[in-house]
């Protein structure tokens, strides 16, 4: 059984950004990655996000997020940001978040069927974790091409804190 994609609408499938919360995205069907629909992060001199509080999740287990990125032209990249912070149920912040800055010239272009998978996985989870808060964001450049992103996955990665240890059996012979 593969892992449980904890990102609700990571191909952004519906056609629609729900339940994404983000400032400066669209969604398009003119480059995917895979599907029919991809998010745009416009590029330019706006900062852009693209932002989901992700849950359940299990103190002790790692995360790994996985996405797809393109550029919309042969202009140059903006600057990109992941982060993935854990939050209580009360959305307060516990433990060590994840921060990746993804290099510019590392993002091929959309139109050569070429997407960047890009892997990044967390510490472990700690205590009181509830959620995984992901946050993709692009920063202001003058000159630079708009930002696709598809295929967005956040799954555990190893089972849970360990349990007692049980009864000690007979010995064999």
């Amino acid at each position: 059984m593969s892992p449980q994609n904890i990102i609700v609408n990571g191909g952004f499938e519906s056609g629609s950004l729900e339940p994404w919360v983000s400032s400066f995205v669209f969604v398009t069907q003119q480059y995917t990655n895979s599907g029919s629909f991809a998010a745009v992060l416009d590029g330019g001199q706006n900062v852009d996000y693209l932002a989901q509080y992700a849950s359940p999740i299990v103190p002790g287990n790692s995360y790994t997020l996985t996405l797809y990125m393109a550029k919309a032209s042969i202009l140059p990249a903006p600057p990109v940001q992941i982060q993935l912070l854990f939050l209580t149920a009360d959305f307060q912040s516990v433990g060590r978040s994840t921060f990746l800055i993804v290099p510019t010239e590392s993002i091929p272009f959309a139109e050569l069927d070429n997407w960047r998978a890009t892997t990044v996985a967390t510490d472990v989870a700690p205590e009181g974790a509830a959620q995984i808060f992901l946050l993709i964001n692009t920063l202001p450049d003058p000159g630079s091409t708009d930002i696709l992103v598809d295929d967005v996955s956040v799954t555990a990665v190893g089972t849970g804190p360990t349990g007692p240890t049980g009864a000690t059996g007979a010995t064999g012979p």
